[in-house]
């Protein structure tokens, strides 16, 4: 089996637990505000490196993307943690997919 096909269907039985936690997480107007806040708080460079983390991207990959080194990579991340009350960066990226979702499923007309 070609490694991309193992690594598509590890992210799809990943997404339905995403989209399971993501429903528990942000189903409500006020979590999924929360949510959109706590993104919106970050700095520019912090919600970068998130996007990046959210893709699964490592610091390096982030890091040569952003043209940035891993350092500042990681201190942009750390910083994105705490203020997202992340203690990892698994919650990260599953807070990053759970963020996309609450995005893509705002009704039309909000902002």
């Amino acid at each position: 089996m070609d490694i991309r096909m193992v690594a598509r269907s590890k992210f799809q039985e990943a997404s339905v637990g995403v989209d399971a936690s993501c429903r528990l997480d942000a189903s409500g107007v006020g979590h999924r505000q929360d949510l959109i806040a706590a993104v919106a708080s970050l700095s520019r460079q912090q919600r970068r490196v998130f996007d990046g983390i959210g893709e699964g991207l490592s610091n390096r990959a982030i890091a040569e993307r952003l043209g940035l080194c891993e350092a500042t990579v990681r201190a942009h991340a750390s910083a994105a943690f705490s203020k997202l009350g992340c203690s990892n960066r698994t919650q990260a990226a599953l807070l990053a997919l759970c963020y996309k979702k609450s995005v893509l499923a705002r009704p039309e007309g909000s902002a």
